[in-house]
């Protein structure tokens, strides 16, 4: 008895090992193959690059110009090179030096870029978390509506045999035509279910198959369908992709503690704060190019007749200097640039604290539905009980002829709706914690992984 009771325990863990070794496969796959969470990732690594090529700016730049000029005309001009017939070419070369001393407009372009960074960086981490949660939810949903056909087809199937019985009743007139019509009935309800649940589960496939890049053979879907074969180990799938990473309490306790510091911890609200700034950045640009602009400038200049002239060690023109450009009138453009600078940051403003507001109200929305979530839950949880034994007296009863088979259909039928239900509530109030968890900021991700942050 010992040794049976090692070995189911042993079977358990074997099947719930599996699917948590699908479940993090499908993240896996999810997180590499994702159009989304690619173009977020790109767009990170396009935001890193413009940040760095907006530094360069602050950095000395040197470029070389070569020059092969011919001139119709004979040059008479004193001292020239060109004082004889067909000496109308002239080959040059000039380096020059550039470099930046004061420029107002590069700091705030800085700014634009970086904050675009830390922006972008924000949505891929985000992103990637939260499809933890986006899978659990995609399989799970494909488990359940797979489980309810198989438990149609079942209920299909027990209908079909009643109506042969009851036709074949009819004919010896053991029954009325009613009798027939009601379990004829009860097959037409249950293949119009069918047909729903079938475009459901179709759908739930594409998406998963959408999410991780699998194709429609691949062999990890045989391995899910191994979950939905029996009640049991239907359950126990959903008994593990409904457990929560972050419970009610740990919310509870995180938003206690860092009310004040969200600002910090919340990946949403770091957005809207780095989408502030950079808009905040750009528009003061543009009136930032009217401040003076001091700049050192270089350059080594040779211009000869021919390209060995050029290049020898004589006769080198060299300048360099600091210059100063002091903006002293545009008509009148710096107090409209002014103004507009104004109303787009004040506009900037107004945006900022009506996406805070909303996630203040989104927070609060999602705890009271998270709560309802975890009434429904156990209430369900009752239901589905009580209606298990109410089924098991229909069974009872009709044994004993007290009530039909077309009656024991509609009771399972119900008993399954109720089931579904329950399972995917389990399911939502999971995905609804960790979706909650993620915003606030009671995870991160770090090195590619998902870890808790410290309160």
């Amino acid at each position: 008895m010992l040794n049976f009771r090692l070995l189911l325990c042993l079977l358990f863990s074997i099947n719930c090992f599996a699917i948590e070794d699908i479940y993090k496969k499908l993240v896996e796959l999810s997180i590499k193959t994702s159009p989304d969470v690619i173009q977020k990732r790109e767009n990170f690594i396009a935001a890193q690059e413009r940040d760095s090529t907006s530094g360069s700016s602050f950095y000395p730049k040197v470029d070389l110009k070569l020059a092969q000029e011919h001139y119709n005309e004979r040059n008479i001009t004193p001292y020239s090179i060109y004082d004889e017939d067909g000496k109308n070419d002239l080959s040059s070369y000039e380096f020059t030096l550039s470099m930046p001393l004061f420029k107002k407009s590069l700091f705030s372009r800085k700014s634009e870029t970086k904050s675009l960074e830390l922006l972008s960086k924000e949505e891929y981490e985000l992103y990637v978390l939260n499809y933890n949660w986006i899978v659990k939810d995609a399989l799970s949903r494909y488990l359940i509506e797979t489980y309810f056909t198989y438990r149609l087809d079942d209920f299909i199937e027990q209908s079909r045999d009643l109506i042969k019985k009851e036709r074949t009743s009819l004919r010896l007139g053991n029954s009325i035509r009613a009798d027939l019509d009601q379990t004829e009935v009860n097959l037409l309800n249950l293949l119009n279910q069918k047909d729903e649940v079938d475009h459901r589960q179709l759908m739930a496939k594409q998406y998963l198959m959408l999410l991780t890049g699998l194709k429609e053979d691949d062999t990890t879907f045989s391995q899910i369908l191994s979950y939905v074969k029996t009640k049991d180990d239907f359950e126990k799938a959903i008994g593990y992709l409904s457990k929560f990473d972050v419970s009610v309490n740990d919310i509870n306790d995180f938003l206690e503690k860092n009310t004040r510091k969200l600002k910090e911890t919340s990946p949403f609200l770091k957005q809207v704060q780095h989408n502030y700034d950079a808009q905040v950045a750009k528009v003061k640009q543009d009136l930032d190019r009217e401040y003076p602009e001091l700049e050192l400038r270089g350059s080594l200049y040779k211009e000869k007749g021919n390209w060995g002239d050029v290049f020898d060690e004589s006769g080198n023109s060299k300048k360099i200097g600091v210059y100063l450009n002091i903006p002293l009138f545009s008509g009148f453009s710096t107090f409209s640039k002014k103004d507009a600078q104004d109303s787009d940051i004040l506009a900037a403003e107004v945006l900022k604290r009506r996406e805070e507001r909303r996630f203040y109200f989104n927070i609060r929305e999602n705890r009271l539905l998270i709560d309802n979530l975890e009434i429904k839950v156990k209430r369900l949880k009752e239901i589905v009980e009580k209606q298990r034994r109410i089924l098991n007296t229909f069974y009872k009863s009709y044994k004993l002829g007290k009530v039909t088979m077309v009656d024991l259909i509609q009771k399972q039928n119900e008993l399954l709706m109720l089931e579904k239900v329950y399972a995917e509530s389990r399911i939502r109030l999971s995905t609804s914690l960790e979706s909650l968890g993620n915003t606030i900021g009671v995870y991160v991700l770090e090195e590619g992984k998902k870890k808790k942050a410290l309160n």
